[in-house]
């Protein structure tokens, strides 16, 4: 599935940030959700470098009929960073 399926604005003070849902894959008991997410007006995050864009995942577990996050990822330019959760 691709395509803008939901778009979420948020804003505080110093800026507005939009993330947009880009689609989802399903396999199993495994759900990915990939996402991308923009500073639209205002300072980017972590000063100095000012990121302003980012591209993430997000994976869920559903085994046992709860969907539980496993693990994050997100990337920007020539960085990039995961996070894995232990069972």
């Amino acid at each position: 599935m691709a395509g803008y399926i939901h778009a979420r604005t948020h804003q505080n003070r110093d800026q507005i940030s939009k993330a947009i849902a880009l689609g989802e894959d399903r396999a199993e008991e495994t759900l990915t959700c990939n996402m991308d997410y923009r500073v639209i007006a205002g300072p980017g995050h972590l000063s100095p470098l000012k990121v302003r864009k980012a591209r993430m995942s997000l994976t869920y577990d559903l085994g046992d009929g709860e969907q539980r996050l496993t693990m994050i990822s997100i990337k920007s330019g020539a960085f990039g960073i995961t996070l894995n959760r232990r069972p």
